[in-house]
């Protein structure tokens, strides 16, 4: 075990192009342009780590983080507690693991564009919580403690800086409880005797202060005047904008948050309370040789500023000859810590200095385990010194997070030594005219292989979600080298061996897919490997009918040609529910396979809601040539595709929930107007109701509106549609004509109107989070309340996440509210649901959150829902 630990830090040590912790792990090696290499190097000059400390994404200070990156040239990194997979999804109908996964990649862009570096705790996102007590009712606060001082032992920061103070002042228990666990780790982290299992791979290290970065939101102010004080915001003449200017794109691409933020012009000013360690009055780094000088090699520091001063942006392999020479001193240095870190920095810029390029790619965008597929390799170099290839290495597969102990393996084939001439290679001995390997300038090369995937690679997925939580609030990370870790690590690598100026370099370039896209020209993405098939039921929730009986559908995605195969269905309790044989399918294509279960097998299942599974079983399938059998498949596979982020993959367990309905529904037909996006039209045609999406067509004349017995409006409609501002008088019209209008909430942020109900009530930011508040009926006798089905105070048992959000703060005495509800020792809300009756129809506007109630079948929510929606019948 410590043979192979030993090796792999000599191997991490050793690579030419290891990503930076801050860095995606890209699909191409590029060189960065001479401004980025120009910051790179003066970075190098730099033994100093900053790290940023809060709880979800965008809550980083993003201009702090450019300015001290940027202008300062201090390599600095955000730690985020979560991923936000408990938020709000304004792009689309993700939520949870699936909307954690988009704005993990969404902080990726955004530190591509500021610089930073990028870390992640275990915790898992449950939403918005008004304490930290109540955040640590779900956070295990000993774990995540454990987890930050991980990241501070791997990254050894001298400064940690906090977003938000351990108080009520930070607006959200999240962001109390990551200040409280910032601040624990702080100690901790250079304790010898705490969590000693880390010491396998990092030593202790103790940071030499804790700040908060104080602010002003709203009407919260953390700052005062005695506090430290920075002047940020300086213009970046490489970058053609300030470090504030630079934030606002950065924080800008956080989009399924609505977070769009202005670019600021000049200097600002960032105020910082000390919290523990050392004091500080003059600098952030007080007390801190963050020189050279730190390792004693004042000499190598004196070398960078000369390269740094004496840049060519026109000319960057004009410094490869000092920089190389840089490296070998760095070789020497004494502290392992600092010479493996600068190593990773100067390989890095001495290939960009090179102008070097590598791409692999195949033209399929996924593979199944054991395909053999044809991969293109493009290799160029700009630079006057000579770049030699001394070999390629096509298959390097190397991740250090799934092995059985943690350690590195390797799927490797044959070193191929390369004569090249003329853009073209040979494998064989150069001839008189061919020197081994060395790169023509400015010349393309191209080079053809087959690759065939390891027949036990992993499926393609963010390896956060690859293992059930063993927790709740936890993602389960068995291998403690991923633990921290922005991605998953590419697994499937070619590497390229250099040579430049004498010295040698390995670079890993991973297996990708390349398109031309018609809009957005070349598209270059991670090759994601797939099962055999992938399955799913045609929706998680089914609803059994009257008698009994089950229907549904499952989807089955073949990969690879299937014959003879067949179909398991099983409940909770692993007994044969449904068994289809004879299935046939060709790779590529989509096969509707319907499933029915009596009402004697119904019966059989007992009274109460139950769960399905199901699983594919290949009898008869090939890949390249070698023949599958008794092979089962039982994952669904997901895909999210938006245009500022990668596509991503992941996978998930076919299931489906089955519901014995205990309400009805008077309301047969209705009109729905998408949100932000929510899953609730489906559970209701699940249901047997009549949906239709509405459009711009359905909404410009309230008669064309009378067919539907009630219209809903999705979560955040009046913030993401901007045509509701035309479409509500239509929909106040189609209530005073008798119709029912159900509308979800609204937030505050950029409602196109104010005008949402018949009489006017005023959106504000009040919420109960916790989900098993007590819930009083302020109007018992309310027809909402009692037709078609009785609702009691069971029907509010077994909620999720939260009652309800965004509640109404005031309202015209029109309006009846039908609830009262608040959080521990707060003062009762009674603003979740307003009910009016207006002309001959109704208006109710809901803040409950049934967008999340519904999807997961929850019928106390569901008999409520449908109660609002059969107000008028």
């Amino acid at each position: 075990m410590k043979r192979r630990l030993l090796a792999m830090k000599r191997c991490f040590y050793s690579l030419g192009f290891l990503l930076l912790s801050g860095a995606a792990f890209a699909q191409q090696v590029r060189p960065a342009n001479s401004g980025k290499i120009h910051q790179e190097i003066a970075q190098m000059r730099h033994l100093v780590n900053v790290l940023y400390v809060a709880a979800h994404p965008d809550d980083e200070n993003t201009r702090l983080l450019a300015w001290l990156v940027n202008t300062k040239n201090i390599r600095t990194s955000y730690l985020s507690l979560t991923r936000g997979d408990g938020g709000q999804n304004i792009l689309g109908s993700e939520q949870g693991d699936a909307l954690g996964l988009i704005r993990t990649h969404e902080l990726m862009e955004a530190r591509k564009i500021d610089g930073a570096g990028q870390f992640f705790s275990r915790a898992i996102d449950f939403g918005f919580s008004k304490n930290y007590q109540e955040t640590f009712k779900h956070w295990p606060e000993d774990s995540l403690v454990s987890d930050v001082v991980w990241v501070m032992r791997k990254f050894r920061p001298d400064v940690v800086i906090c977003r938000f103070p351990p108080d009520t002042n930070a607006g959200h228990g999240h962001h109390a409880a990551s200040a409280i666990i910032a601040a624990k780790a702080f100690k901790l982290a250079g304790d010898k005797t705490y969590a000693p299992n880390q010491f396998a791979y990092y030593p202790a290290w103790q940071p030499k202060r804790l700040l908060q970065n104080t602010y002003r939101f709203g009407d919260r102010n953390t700052t005062s005047e005695d506090q430290f004080k920075l002047t940020v915001g300086e213009y970046i003449p490489t970058m053609g904008m300030g470090s504030g200017e630079l934030a606002g794109v950065s924080r800008s691409v956080h989009k399924s948050q609505g977070a769009g933020t202005p670019s600021i012009p000049g200097d600002q000013v960032e105020y910082f309370k000390f919290i523990d360690g050392e004091n500080l009055s003059t600098s952030l780094f007080d007390g801190i040789d963050i020189t050279w000088g730190r390792v004693g090699r004042a000499d190598i520091g004196d070398d960078l500023k000369n390269i740094e001063e004496n840049f060519d942006f026109e000319r960057p392999d004009a410094s490869l000859p000092a920089l190389l020479a840089v490296r070998k001193k760095i070789e020497t240095v004494t502290n392992a810590y600092w010479r493996g870190e600068k190593l990773v920095e100067i390989n890095k810029v001495i290939l960009d200095c090179s102008g070097f390029m590598a791409e692999l790619y195949t033209k399929q965008p996924q593979a199944v385990r054991g395909a053999s597929l044809p991969f293109t390799l493009h290799l160029i170099s700009r630079s006057k010194m000579p770049v030699i290839v001394r070999g390629i290495q096509w298959g390097n597969r190397s991740n250090m997070g799934d092995a059985a102990d943690g350690a590195a393996y390797s799927y490797t084939d044959s070193v191929m030594p390369l004569a090249i001439t003329a853009g073209t290679y040979t494998g064989a001995k150069p001839g008189p005219n061919e020197q081994l390997g060395r790169m023509p300038i400015d010349t393309l090369l191209s080079f053809d292989h087959t690759l065939s995937v390891p027949g036990d690679e992993l499926f393609t997925q963010p390896y956060w979600l690859r293992w059930t939580h063993d927790q709740p609030a936890l993602f389960s990370i068995p291998k403690d080298t991923l633990l921290g870790l922005p991605e998953t690590p590419s697994d499937l690598n070619a590497t390229i061996y250099l040579t430049i100026g004498g010295e040698n370099f390995t670079i890993d370039v991973p297996w990708s897919f390349k398109k031309l896209d018609p809009v957005k020209g070349d598209v270059v993405e991670q090759l994601r490997i797939v099962p055999e098939a992938t399955l799913s039921f045609n929706s998680n929730l089914l609803i059994a009918k009257p008698d009994g009986s089950v229907d549904g559908d499952i989807r089955i995605h073949a990969n690879v040609d299937i014959r003879n195969s067949f179909v398991e269905v099983k409940n909770a309790k692993d007994s044969l529910v449904v068994y289809l044989k004879g299935l046939t399918a060709a790779a590529g294509t989509d096969t509707i396979v319907p499933i029915h279960i009596s009402k004697e097998l119904g019966a059989k299942q007992g009274k109460e809601d139950f769960y399905l599974t199901a699983s594919l079983g290949i009898m008869d399938a090939a890949v390249a040539n070698k023949k599958i059998d008794g092979e089962f498949c039982n994952l669904t596979q997901h895909l999210i595709q938006y245009n500022h982020i990668p596509t991503l993959q992941y996978f998930s367990q076919v299931y489906a929930k089955v519901l014995r309905p205990d309400w009805r529904c008077t309301a047969k037909r209705i009109g729905y107007i998408v949100g932000a996006g929510d899953y609730v039209p489906g559970l209701l045609r699940e249901a047997g109701l009549d949906v239709d999406i509405l459009k711009e067509g359905d909404l410009t004349n309230a008669a064309k509106l009378k067919r539907y017995d009630a219209i809903v409006t999705g979560i955040r409609a009046v913030n993401v549609e901007k045509r509701m501002v035309s479409w509500l008088p239509v929909l106040i019209k189609y209530v005073a004509d008798g119709g029912t209008l159900v509308m979800q909430y609204n937030t505050l942020q950029d409602l196109s109107t104010t005008k949402i109900g018949p009489y006017p009530f005023t959106l504000g930011n009040l919420r109960v989070t916790e989900e098993d508040a007590k819930v009083d009926f302020i109007d018992p006798r309310n027809k909402v309340l009692n037709f078609p089905n009785k609702i009691t105070e069971q029907d509010f048992n077994g909620w999720v996440q939260e009652r309800g959000l965004y509640f109404p703060a005031k309202w015209d005495d029109k309006y009846q509210p039908l609830f009262e509800m608040h959080d521990t020792g707060e003062q009762p809300l009674k603003g979740s649901t307003l009910y009016t009756k207006y002309g001959k129809g109704n208006y109710i506007y809901t803040a409950l959150s049934f967008s999340r109630q519904l999807p997961s079948g929850n019928k106390g929510a569901i008999r409520l829902f449908m109660n609002m929606l059969s107000k008028g019948k």
